[in-house]
């Protein structure tokens, strides 16, 4: 492995310019889905047009089991269908799923209710936060 070190400012282009991509054959990133649902994160890494599938990953038993998910209205067999499009794309390891469970929150002593989780990008975080 050879590491390719870049800024902070440049880190983003992995994200959004291929040629930035080329050379690497991968990155470490914290992920998370767009919406409220098991589909949220795997589809942008599984789907042919999945939005973080840089490479060009395509199996049509997931993605068949992925579109039965979206129109299935039956809870259970929805989720049998997300485990099966999850079970199927962990043995083809389009990406590497890690855990960062860390998250750090350095606030004043006098403040209490900062979310010290990932959930500050979506949750109404400032809601929770009070005085002592």
């Amino acid at each position: 492995m050879k590491l390719k070190s870049v800024s902070a400012a440049n880190y983003i282009n992995f994200f959004i310019d291929a040629n930035a991509r080329a050379d690497v054959d991968g990155f470490f990133t914290t992920n998370y889905g767009d919406y409220a649902d098991p589909a949220g994160l795997l589809a942008t890494l599984v789907l042919p047009d999945g939005s973080q599938n840089y490479s060009g990953y395509e199996n049509a038993d997931v993605t068949a089991a992925m579109n039965a998910a979206r129109s299935e209205p039956d809870l259970d067999k929805r989720a049998q269908d997300m485990v099966q499009a999850q079970k199927l794309s962990m043995a083809d390891m389009p990406w590497i799923p890690d855990a960062f469970p860390s998250n750090e929150v350095i606030t004043s002593s006098n403040l209490t209710g900062a979310v010290a989780s990932f959930a500050y990008m979506f949750a109404p975080w400032a809601n929770s936060l009070g005085g002592k």
